[in-house]
This record gives structure tokens, C-alpha cells and sequence, in this order.
């Protein structure tokens, strides 16, 4: 046996910029279709669960992404980009509405965590085979594809929140466990209770200091149409 040093959330305090291929919407597009869902896209078809903490969901294979994509509208937060001594990244505070709770407004506009699955895939273009194929088959043509052509495949992250009409939103990537989210603002994530515990979820022994503030990765501006 021989003892290996494993990466998280709670490691990572940057995203090269380079690492994202595209947004969707564009930055500072005034026209997105409501009825879309935004998404932004990477270059290696790993990165997504690259660094997450936990196992897949035994038999149904479902393993959360380290990241999340938040879209908010621009009175759903506080910016605090200016703010940054002791912190290695920019980040947002999250606003109460008129008589909300702070699990309130993360049910309203984050994504369930243990759904986080749902809403990150790889992307190929090309045929790898059909549905009555085993995983196996599927990954060893996912491989012989990607070492053919390192172009041809791709991953993505989509943001399921419902979005209004003729509307400003704020896209950011942020963190998914609690871990990532304490590192980013400058907390030592080794005080996190559990190593896999969403960023927002409530959880035993769950520190409650700054718990509104989530740092962000990358972030860009849209606007919603009318059509």
C-alpha cells in the first residue's frame, strides 16, 4: 500500500479562466430566452467532479459536481468584490427578502444539493453507442474518442433555476461544499464539521458566522428578452 495525497474543494481558491470554453448567455447579452436554462461549459471533460469529495450514489451512479452555478437576480445580493483583504477570492452576500429566512432564500434560488448531479454532463460530439450499452463499453469509446481528438468532447454545467422575463441575473460559479466555500473566503476548511456537507444545506455542528457569503470562481451579466 502506499499512502496518496487527494485534492478538494477546500484546496482550490481559483479557476483559470481559460479552463471555461463558454457561457450561456454571452456576457452582457440583453436578449436570453427566459425559457432557456444558462450554463457555462469546460474544456476537460473531468473538471466538474475533478476535485469532489464524495462517492457516487451506490447503484444509480450519481456523483455531485464541486461546483455549482448560481443565478441571481440583482437584488438577490451584495457585492463584495471590493472587499477582498484576507480573501482569495471575490465574493457575494446573500440578501433576505421581506420576512424570509436565510433556508428560504437558499431553496429559492439554489439548487438542491443532492440534485447538483442532475445538472452537469459531458458533452460529445460524436456517436459512442447506444442505450443498451454497459457503462464500460461507453467510457472505453468516451476514451478512444478523447485521445483521438482532445476537442471533441467537453463538459457542462447548467444553472435549473426558472428565470423571469426582461430581467437583470448575475451568473456565478461557486463552490458546492462547504469546504470550497470556506477556503474561498479566507476560513481554514479543516473547521468545516464534515468534508462532504453542501455549502448552503444545514448540517450538524454547522458554523452559522458568514454563512451568507459564497465566494465565486467566474461570474458574468445577462439580461432576459420579452420573446
Amino acid at each position: 500500500s502506499r499512502p496518496v495525497q487527494l485534492y478538494g474543494p477546500g484546496d482550490i481558491i481559483g479557476v483559470d479562466a481559460k479552463a471555461i470554453v463558454r457561457t450561456e448567455p454571452r456576457h452582457w447579452i440583453t436578449n436570453f430566452e427566459a425559457n432557456y436554462l444558462p450554463f457555462v461549459e469546460f474544456y476537460d471533460e473531468d473538471f466538474p467532479w475533478r476535485y469532489t469529495p464524495a462517492k457516487a450514489t451506490a447503484g444509480q451512479k450519481r456523483l455531485r459536481p464541486w461546483l455549482a452555478l448560481a443565478v441571481l437576480e440583482e437584488s438577490e445580493f451584495e457585492d463584495k468584490s471590493t472587499d477582498v483583504l484576507g480573501r482569495p477570492l471575490p465574493y457575494f452576500a446573500m440578501t433576505l427578502g421581506s420576512g424570509q429566512t436565510l433556508d428560504e432564500v437558499f431553496a429559492a434560488r439554489l439548487p438542491p444539493f443532492d440534485q447538483l448531479w442532475a445538472w452537469a454532463h459531458v458533452h460529445v460530439n460524436g456517436a459512442l453507442g447506444s442505450d443498451s450499452d454497459d457503462a464500460d463499453t461507453l467510457a472505453g469509446r468516451l476514451d478512444e474518442t478523447v485521445r483521438a481528438n482532445r476537442d471533441m468532447a467537453y463538459a457542462r454545467l447548467l444553472c435549473p433555476r426558472i428565470l423571469k422575463a426582461n430581467t437583470g441575473y448575475h451568473a456565478f460559479l461557486i463552490p458546492s461544499f462547504e469546504t470550497g466555500r470556506l477556503a474561498g473566503l479566507g476560513r481554514d476548511p479543516n473547521k468545516s464539521s464534515y468534508a462532504t456537507q453542501s455549502a448552503w444545506a444545514i448540517y450538524a455542528g454547522r458554523q452559522d458566522e458568514e454563512r451568507a457569503l459564497f465566494p465565486y470562481y467566474h461570474r458574468w451579466y445577462f439580461r432576459t428578452g420579452t420573446v
